[in-house]
């Protein structure tokens, strides 16, 4: 990975679950800081996929929390870690990945399916705190 931060796709008005998001063939991406709501928190049906690199600065088991307001899913590789899916009022939901040292694929599943929202990741090194799932740990 070269480039500090993930990629987003972005997409209004197409799904109704966030277990039914999928990319289109050729996906335009953007870049973010962070998996959050960002410039689209005012608008009310919408999906979003985030994808990128997480560096485990150790090996050790890694705690993901995802909360979300409507649906969510976390992945590393093809693996569901946190599933968060359907709609629902905000909720956090948690899950935990053995990783060795280095760079990890993952990706963060979103759908906004109208009300309030909200997205918010972090994740915990082993015998760490939570901290923001962010540019300082994540890459493409």
């Amino acid at each position: 990975p070269q480039n500090k931060g993930l990629q987003r796709w972005f997409v209004e008005d197409k799904f109704k679950v966030v277990e039914d998001v999928k990319l289109p063939p050729s996906p335009k991406w953007t870049h973010v800081d962070k998996a959050d709501m960002g410039e689209h928190a005012a608008l009310s049906l919408y999906s979003m996929v985030f994808k990128g690199f997480f560096k485990a600065e150790k090996e050790g088991m890694y705690e993901f929390a995802v909360t979300s307001d409507d649906g969510s899913l976390l992945y590393f590789g093809d693996k569901l870690i946190v599933d968060n899916g359907g709609n629902h009022a905000s909720l956090k939901r948690s899950g935990m990945v053995a990783l060795k040292k280095g760079w990890h694929p993952f990706s963060i599943i979103f759908h906004q399916a109208g009300g309030g929202g909200e997205l918010n990741v972090t994740y915990a090194a082993p015998g760490e705190p939570f901290n923001q799932l962010d540019g300082s740990v994540c890459a493409y």
